[in-house]
């Protein structure tokens, strides 16, 4: 008779009365499904391996678990056979695809926590990682997701481009759920980058702004968010892509020529115009800023050079030696392209030099650059009457 003390040994004492309760033939069925329900793991426990139920009765107990929300109750049943609920095949992919629709609809942690973890494990058909992902994603569960970005390895990054691809196109706290793990996962700049892409084209500047936040590259891909922007005229996104470090100095050419082939009757002409332009007036004048920031150079230790660029290309590049207290001025002019340049070179000495001014300021130059003014020199200077050497 079903219930001898010998078939339940290890239950706490309530099982065991319970178990010796249980009716005659067949009662255990009537059991076990309200154990299942009531989420009585070690009834379960009990029940499944005394009486080994099939296939048929494995997915109804599993499904009545799911929608009683019993997460210990259905890791006992799924325990046994795993997924394993149709006839002629190990592991049903159906099956498995029914009980996590009814898990999203219960939006239960712990239930789908134990239908992924045994869905990973199983031995032979299941269904890819990534499509759990994209089921929560789109029924925008974000305990489920969350479950799932969690327990992830930070090198799984397709789970994470899963994720952004099913969020990006929702709201924007749809999108910064996502963007809350990006920092987990290592490889998060294409899907990023991809987001940007679609998100510009949209025209969704708060969505914009969440993913430049996280690093998103308004220059990915030669800069085909702004291009976007600009073909959809969404000029706020634009702006912003812009503000937040799109190079027009470097891109905008090619954004103004493609704009005016591909869609000459944008909104935007004029406004690329208009920043193209004074992006590449700055640009000139940085690069001016630049040169005239390396006018003076420290060649040696009693030596530098004063380089001045002039107009149509000419320099004038000024020497000042304190050793051999000699001037040399260079003239410097390209003629063409291809042209070897033309070079003047005029030497004197620091004595023919008539303005004293002259020398003592580039005194005091060789020394702001760090040089110092041989003594010899200093004590030439402090004769000024002193005789030049005879020449021959």
């Amino acid at each position: 008779m079903f219930g001898k003390p010998q078939h339940i040994e290890g239950l706490p004492p309530e099982d065991q009365s319970w178990a010796q309760g249980i009716g005659g033939f067949g009662g255990w069925k009537k059991a076990l499904s309200e154990a299942v329900v009531e989420n009585k793991a070690q009834r379960v426990r009990y029940l499944m391996k005394k009486h080994q139920p099939k296939r048929e009765m494995r997915f109804q107990l599993a499904s009545r678990a799911v929608d009683a929300k019993a997460g210990a109750a259905l890791a006992e049943v799924l325990a046994q056979r795993g997924f394993d609920f149709a006839d002629g095949t190990h592991g049903d992919i159906a099956g498995i695809h029914m009980l996590l629709k009814h898990a999203l609809k219960q939006k239960d942690v712990e239930v789908w926590r134990v239908l992924c973890e045994r869905n990973a494990r199983e031995p032979h058909a299941k269904i890819d990682n990534d499509d759990v992902v994209r089921m929560a994603a789109k029924a925008r569960w974000y305990d489920g997701l969350a479950w799932n970005l969690d327990h992830a390895t930070a090198k799984n990054t397709e789970v994470f481009n899963v994720a952004m691809h099913m969020m990006r196109d929702g709201t924007a706290q749809d999108l910064s759920f996502v963007l809350s793990w990006t920092a987990k996962f290592s490889g998060h700049g294409p899907a990023l980058n991809a987001a940007l892409k679609t998100v510009a084209e949209e025209g969704a500047v708060d969505k914009l702004a969440l993913l430049l936040d996280k690093g998103a590259d308004p220059n990915h891909d030669v800069a085909a968010a702004m291009y976007q922007a600009l073909a959809f005229g969404h000029r706020a996104v634009f702006d912003l892509l812009v503000e937040r470090g799109g190079k027009l100095d470097v891109y905008g050419p090619d954004l103004l020529a493609r704009l005016r082939q591909q869609n000459p009757q944008s909104t935007l002409m004029a406004h690329l115009e208009s920043l193209v332009g004074d992006k590449l007036e700055a640009a000139e004048a940085r690069r001016a800023q630049s040169r005239l920031g390396q006018r003076y150079h420290l060649t040696a230790p009693d030596t530098f050079s004063e380089t001045l660029h002039l107009p149509e290309g000419r320099t004038l590049t000024t020497v000042f030696n304190f050793s051999t207290r000699q001037q040399t001025t260079i003239a410097e002019r390209v003629q063409g392209e291809a042209a070897t340049p033309v070079m003047a070179v005029h030497v004197r000495d620091f004595d023919d030099i008539a303005d004293l001014a002259v020398i003592e300021n580039a005194e005091h130059r060789l020394v702001q650059l760090g040089g110092a003014v041989p003594v010899v020199a200093r004590q030439l200077q402090k004769s000024p009457g002193a005789l030049k050497p005879a020449a021959g």
